[in-house]
């Protein structure tokens, strides 16, 4: 790690490893800020957490934030972005989550990196990262992030894959896209029971974004009149 941010990572890994709750981190070619909102809005009702900006997503940038990470916050929500793989790292092994999010992967910031498969190793390194027994939320729909799981696995971690199709673990059924009046959906889950949603965006990508979000709740036990207050 760069030497001028030596004492900064020092407070901030030595706050992370006095923190007993969850931290969610959060990456993906697309939908990270909105999946970073959505969760820190669901988790928000359940206590104080702690967040960084939306522009902050760096290591460096995140440090500042996670030395403050301890009382009076239940949780940590973070977007993860680098733009080289070792920034990747950086960012992941300061952060230790407890939940890794990886929404997607594509060819955003190709050039950065190289090649998409390149891009899919940057992001696998919040999943290589986790805190032991933690969990790996994957969008089970992309080719790349389909295929994450072994990372999180290897190292006694959960896999929950979100989709749109009973295939995932946590899918949205029955959609129904209303314009300017946002979407409809029900999310059916391994982990809870049915739980019918209105969001006030009407993208399908949004309906995975907010998929992601709901797993990381119903990991955490989140009760689902929370998670639709938080929608």
């Amino acid at each position: 790690m760069p030497k001028l941010e030596d004492g900064l990572f020092s407070e901030a890994t030595r706050a992370r490893q006095a923190f007993a709750g969850p931290v969610v981190a959060i990456t993906g070619s697309n939908g990270k800020t909105t999946t970073n909102r959505m969760v820190g809005a669901i988790l928000s009702r359940q206590g104080k957490i702690l967040t960084a900006p939306y522009e902050c997503s760096e290591a460096p940038c995140l440090a500042r934030y996670l030395a403050h990470l301890g009382e009076p916050y239940w949780a940590g929500v973070f977007k993860v972005g680098a733009n080289s793989l070792e920034g990747m790292r950086q960012a992941a092994e300061l952060l230790r989550p407890t939940h890794a999010v990886v929404t997607n992967v594509g060819e955003a910031h190709m050039a950065r990196f190289g090649s998409v498969q390149q891009i899919a190793e940057a992001k696998a390194q919040l999943l290589s990262n986790l805190e032991p027994g933690g969990t790996a939320i994957l969008n089970k729909d992309n080719e790349f992030t389909s295929q994450m799981g072994g990372h999180a696995e290897s190292g006694g971690a959960q896999v929950v894959k979100f989709g749109v199709s009973s295939r995932a673990d946590v899918w949205a059924a029955d959609i129904v896209h209303l314009g300017p009046d946002g979407t409809r959906f029900r999310v059916m889950s391994d982990l809870a029971d049915p739980l019918d949603l209105h969001i006030p965006v009407y993208s399908l990508g949004d309906v995975y974004n907010a998929l992601a979000a709901v797993a990381v709740a119903q990991t955490l036990k989140v009760p689902a009149s929370v998670i639709k207050q938080g929608l």
